[in-house]
């Protein structure tokens, strides 16, 4: 459903600002196509994959006739006693630096997460003035909460595939050449390869230490993505036996990693290595214009912009995604609205820069936790 309210701060022009809950919007994300460097975190085709833990979506449209300029994907999770929280990933989207658009479409935000019961609201802005600033106005403070990536590596694909493998490390190419000889194929997936994905992804989760989703959440995302050629999914063979995977996801003009899995065997024949590359090229051969290697650290990509050394802790979690070359990028850090006038007042004298993200964490974790418990 669709509401229509009418922008009272921009008399001299017709705009609209429409609220919809619908998760399949090809008109929104038809938008999305327009504006360089979007998140797919942005696309409708997210906000059906998230539909599979649970997040429902409202999405703050502003259009000047019938174009869209602007808007805003908020998810929302509910938690216990009807609350909820939302948070809206790398948005507003702007068609152009409005500081007008960017305060219609905040202040939105802001009135339907109110309506639906919304208690803390995270709003992980783009590089924009205008949103930062529309932020600001509308009560939002800064918080060290990441919703999304804040830093990345992105490898511009505009030069010649040559060009490309000449920036990445001189060792990391030996090594995806090794392994190439040595018999490390990798083949792109399919749907019906979503369990050998998981189980290499699970691996690797518990090798590190952290939780996998269910296995359903995968496959939703791979059913919401690749109808619309908005996934790819690439596997690491030797001589038959899956060893790695990369699961993408491309949208507007770049491709983005979002999860890989490795079995941990035959490292030595460097199959993360030949896998990121096979990415690499099927990116480049599709016509994007950006490989995002997927979030960075946000210490490590701030000490290489300041030109200063890692500590090896730092290092070490770093170099296997600036070994392939690429720009360093920091996105703006997230800012939150608490919608409830009484906490808000709490929050900005107390603990601004603890207090929500506690919060919010715990809320996330409570999530997960409920609804590993109702599967098992």
């Amino acid at each position: 459903m669709t509401t229509l309210v009418r922008a009272p701060s921009l008399p001299t022009v017709q705009f609209d600002i429409a609220v919809s809950h619908q998760l399949d919007d090809p008109e929104w994300d038809a938008f999305l196509t327009t504006i360089p460097g979007v998140s797919y975190a942005q696309t409708s085709l997210w906000a059906q994959a998230k539909d599979a833990l649970g997040y429902r979506v409202a999405r703050v449209i502003l259009r000047r006739g019938k174009r869209i300029v602007g808007g805003a994907q908020m998810l929302i999770r509910q938690f216990a006693f009807g609350q909820a929280f939302g948070y809206v990933p790398l948005a507003p989207v702007l068609r152009r630096d409005h500081p007008g658009w960017a305060k219609q479409i905040v202040e939105e935000l802001c009135r339907v997460a109110r309506t639906e019961d919304v208690q803390f609201l995270a709003v992980q802005p783009p590089g924009s003035g205008a949103v930062l600033g529309a932020l600001g106005d509308c009560g939002f403070r800064p918080s060290s909460l990441e919703l999304a990536p804040t830093a990345t590596c992105l490898i511009d694909l505009s030069d010649n595939l040559d060009d490309i493998f000449s920036q990445i490390q001189t060792k990391t190419r030996r090594n995806i050449r090794f392994g190439e000889r040595n018999g490390i194929a990798v083949r792109e997936g399919a749907e019906q390869d979503i369990p050998v994905f998981y189980r290499l992804h699970a691996e690797t989760a518990r090798r590190q230490g952290f939780s996998a989703y269910p296995e359903d959440y995968y496959f939703s995302t791979w059913q919401a993505f690749a109808p619309a050629r908005c996934a790819a999914l690439f596997i690491a063979e030797f001589e038959g036996d899956p060893l790695a995977t990369l699961f993408v996801i491309a949208f507007g003009d770049k491709v983005t990693d979002w999860k890989a899995g490795w079995s941990g065997a035959h490292g030595s024949c460097h199959p993360n290595e030949v896998t990121r590359w096979a990415a690499i090229k099927w990116a480049k051969s599709h016509g994007f214009h950006f490989y995002d290697i997927g979030g960075m650290r946000r210490d490590a990509v701030l000490m290489i912009l300041r030109g200063e050394t890692m500590p090896r802790s730092v290092a070490a979690s770093a170099h296997f995604k600036l070994q392939f070359g690429g720009e360093p990028v920091l996105f703006p850090q997230a800012s939150i609205y608490v919608c409830n006038s009484s906490l808000r007042w709490a929050y900005r004298k107390f603990a601004p820069e603890v207090a929500a993200p506690v919060a919010l964490n715990t809320l996330i974790n409570w999530c997960r936790r409920r609804q590993h418990k109702n599967r098992s």
